[in-house]
C-alpha cells in the first residue's frame, strides 16, 4: 500500500514537472523580457536607495540647477 502511494506521488510529480516545463518553454520570451525588465528595476532601485543614502535631503528638496551663463 506504501508502495502504491510513493508511486502515485511519483505520477503527479512527473506530470506537474512536464506540465511546468511546457508552460516555461511556452513563455519563454515572455519570461526573459520580464527578467530583464526586473533586472533594470533593481538596478533603478539600487541607484535610488543609494543616492537617498548619500543625500538624504533630496527627498525634499530637489537638487539646484547650476545657473546659467548667458552667452
Amino acid at each position: 500500500m506504501f508502495d502504491q502511494r510513493i508511486g502515485g506521488l511519483v505520477d503527479n510529480a512527473s506530470a506537474l514537472i512536464s506540465d511546468v516545463r511546457s508552460v516555461v518553454h511556452g513563455n519563454e520570451a515572455t519570461l526573459q523580457a520580464t527578467t530583464a525588465d526586473l533586472r533594470q528595476a533593481s538596478r533603478s532601485f539600487k541607484e535610488l536607495a543609494r543616492e537617498l543614502r548619500d543625500h538624504p535631503s533630496r527627498i525634499l528638496f530637489s537638487r539646484t540647477e547650476p545657473d546659467r551663463k548667458l552667452p
